[in-house]
């Protein structure tokens, strides 16, 4: 019988070493849904207050717009570094990106679909 002294330092694990099972792929496409739902109702909220906003566009809700769109932009740009799921630093900065310019262009649309005055008291 051959001696089976442990080396210091190595650790021993009982058992033979099993392999994880298989991705399923519907438990993916459950995951890309929920981490779609969030940047959609930040999108979809924030075209909300632009038509809450657009009848007192010259009155404060121009101010108001203005500052849900930065509130969104900031929270939309944070949310990759806030996952818990590890992502490279590269992969991360790609898809804060992206998301931010979901949200101009979110922002951009409500300014025009909600009908906004800009040019209140030219004269």
């Amino acid at each position: 019988m051959p001696d089976r002294s442990p080396v210091a330092g190595s650790v021993e694990f009982p058992g033979p070493t099993v392999a994880a099972p298989p991705a399923d792929p519907r438990v993916a496409g459950r995951r890309i849904l929920a981490a779609a739902a969030l940047p959609a109702g930040i999108g979809t909220a924030l075209l909300v207050c632009a038509f809450a906003a657009a009848p007192q566009s010259c009155t404060g809700g121009l101010a108001f717009y203005f500052w849900c769109g930065i509130g969104a932009l900031v929270v939309l740009a944070a949310m990759p570094f806030l996952r818990r799921r590890p992502a490279s630093w590269p992969a991360r900065i790609g898809l804060s990106l992206g998301l931010a310019t979901f949200g101009v262009a979110a922002w951009t649309a409500g300014l025009f679909a909600a009908n906004f005055r800009v040019l209140c008291r030219l004269f």
